[in-house]
């Protein structure tokens, strides 16, 4: 692998790390009280871990973001290079992106599921992400180290495409608004921010039913415990109405369209100081 997978991690691993209690924040509306707003979230979290319970899960957050990334931006690149530029646009940036990011959650799916337990508050009480990797195989076997994999295809393939063919969808517009012809990392900003926000909204369901998978074995809601992907949609719609689809959306907007903003600025930058050095 050349240097983009360097980039890509450095990227993913200064992202997760600056994002994760937004995260661990996310995690604990979903999987504990719905109806906690974002200050409450907080409240709680402090109250029962301390400041440092805005990390819990960072371990395995930086894992599978240093992992993931380098893996992502890898692949995201090589099938770039495979496409004429005079046939890119937002259909080929998206199906690219959702075949990278594909291949990148089946691989991650392990430590997504330990990240997940590590962060609720009723967690699991793993240690480390070994002794996650251990307990899943005995107690759940090899099943439970892909748990909520559908969900997370059907959230993240769509988000992926969709951020993605936006990215660069929008930093072209912006550039081209600005009278420059090549986007500057203020217009990839905006441009993440924007498409991040966008492709957030449209895949909000399955970040919930996702979540809530990943976390059923351990977790004592049964209402929060599904057959399969329709049983999921079924069930928050009996249980919380339409409403349900909507649970931790605030957070994840904000979460989300940061991450995706930061992770491209970084690589880019990277990617510029890698070009001037060449």
């Amino acid at each position: 692998m050349d240097n983009t997978f360097i980039r890509g991690s450095i990227s993913g691993l200064i992202t997760a790390g600056l994002v994760q209690p937004l995260d661990v924040i996310k995690t604990t509306i979903l999987t504990v009280n719905r109806n906690f707003s974002i200050s409450q979230s907080q409240s709680f979290i402090k109250q029962q871990y301390g400041l440092q319970g805005y990390w819990r899960g960072l371990r395995p957050a930086c894992y599978k973001a240093f992992i993931g990334s380098g893996i992502t931006f890898y692949y995201l690149e090589a099938l770039k290079s495979l496409i004429p530029p005079s046939n890119t646009g937002f259909t080929s940036n998206s199906i690219i992106a959702m075949i990278s990011r594909g291949l990148t959650i089946i691989t991650l799916s392990p430590l997504s599921i330990i990240k997940v337990r590590m962060e609720a508050p009723q967690g699991t009480g793993y240690q480390s992400v070994s002794e996650g990797i251990t307990r899943i195989y005995t107690e759940e076997g090899i099943k439970g180290y892909f748990r909520g994999l559908t969900s997370s295809l059907l959230r993240d393939l769509p988000f992926a495409g969709l951020a993605y063919g936006f990215y660069e969808l929008f930093s072209d517009i912006f550039s081209s608004l600005s009278g420059v012809e090549k986007p500057t990392l203020i217009h990839r900003a905006a441009a993440g921010a924007t498409a991040g926000f966008t492709a957030t909204l449209l895949t909000q369901p399955f970040d919930i039913i996702k979540t809530r998978q990943q976390f059923s074995h351990i977790s004592n809601h049964n209402d929060h415990k599904y057959k399969n992907i329709f049983d999921a949609f079924v069930k928050i719609y009996q249980n919380e109405g339409i409403a349900g689809y909507t649970i931790g959306l605030k957070i994840r907007l904000i979460e989300r369209s940061s991450a995706f903003t930061i992770v491209w600025v970084i690589y880019e930058k990277l990617k510029l100081i890698g070009m001037n050095k060449d």
